[in-house]
């Protein structure tokens, strides 16, 4: 397996999509015809954490970490202030390259 490299010259938005699945990432699409929100969410659950992708278009995406629920539940849109331990709001390649390369934060639990 090729090296993880993150620069976001070496990645197509396509290309990075695919570098989450292999990550561990499930993909979403979220379809809302009400007020016409289409987007793609990426999540994974790993070391007591949640990571979160959910990306708008290529300009417009938000990406954050926070702590796994208690009881094990993955919701990504219910995302209390003290379990959010990082965000970042931006371009999809700058946003999905920042949460890559996050370090486990002290307390994660490790595999």
């Amino acid at each position: 397996m090729r090296p993880f490299s993150c620069s976001t010259a070496d990645h197509t938005v396509a290309e990075r999509m695919k570098l989450l699945r292999r990550r561990g990432f499930r993909r979403t699409v979220v379809h809302d015809d009400v007020v016409g929100v289409h987007a793609v969410l990426f999540t994974r659950t790993h070391h007591g954490l949640l990571d979160t992708v959910l990306a708008y278009s290529e300009t417009d995406t938000v990406a954050f970490r926070t702590w796994q629920s208690p009881d094990g539940t993955v919701d990504p849109f219910a995302c209390a202030s003290e379990a959010k331990i990082w965000s970042f709001a931006g371009r999809f390649l700058e946003a999905t390259t920042r949460l890559l390369t996050l370090p486990p934060p002290p307390g994660a639990r490790r595999p």
